[in-house]
């Protein structure tokens, strides 16, 4: 009986220490895990389905053109990663950047919504590339800078005095803060996303 009350009580004890170390309860917090997962729910809900709206808009015969045109933003919101990483670490800061990317990613989908309401082809090809650069502007800036700036609001306010292996704990904290907090929100939004959208076509969702 000992035995089991001891193994509990270090089992207890341990998600304790763990819900300390990895849940942080601030305003900041707040309005950025609101932000990962209105992302997560716009990546799965729309970003990671363009592929099917591009083939229903466009001829059954460009499925090719229409696999290739998906890749190419894939690869410029790649290739854009660097260049707004390096840009909100040099000039803008990390919050002006989430700012300007997330007003980005807004004028990207208001495009993709104005081009389901065509019905010429050319008119959704035309808006289709338009809104391609606001939305991996919006999709690049997850990673390098929102995540980033995630970690700002995780850091501990009094770090003066540490020595280099209390400092190194305290980054370890604020990295497992900013995972836990992110991939909370992508589990969420993946979720929400499937039972929101799985009754509407494509169209419907756009």
């Amino acid at each position: 009986m000992a035995d089991s009350s001891s193994w509990y009580a270090k089992r207890s004890g341990a998600i304790v220490g763990w819900f300390r170390n990895n849940v942080v309860f601030r305003k900041a917090v707040v309005f950025m895990t609101a932000l990962l997962f209105s992302h997560s729910l716009v990546e799965k809900g729309v970003v990671g389905i363009l592929i099917s709206y591009l083939e229903e808009k466009w001829d059954k015969e460009n499925l090719t053109k229409v696999a290739s045109v998906t890749n190419l933003q894939d690869g410029l919101s790649a290739v854009m990663m660097i260049v707004i990483a390096h840009i909100s670490d040099t000039w803008t800061g990390r919050f002006m950047m989430v700012v300007y990317s997330t007003v980005a990613y807004v004028v990207g989908f208001w495009l993709l919504y104005l081009s389901a309401k065509f019905k010429s082809t050319n008119n959704v090809v035309l808006f289709f590339y338009l809104a391609m650069v606001p939305i991996a502007a919006g999709t690049a800036v997850r990673d390098p800078t929102l995540h980033a700036f995630l970690g700002d609001q995780m850091q501990e306010t009094n770090q003066e005095g540490l020595n280099q292996e209390d400092q190194n704990n305290a980054e370890k904290r604020v990295q497992a803060r900013v995972k836990f907090w992110s991939r909370l929100n992508k589990f969420l939004g993946a979720i929400v996303a499937v039972f929101m959208f799985r009754r509407f076509t494509v169209e419907r969702v756009l």
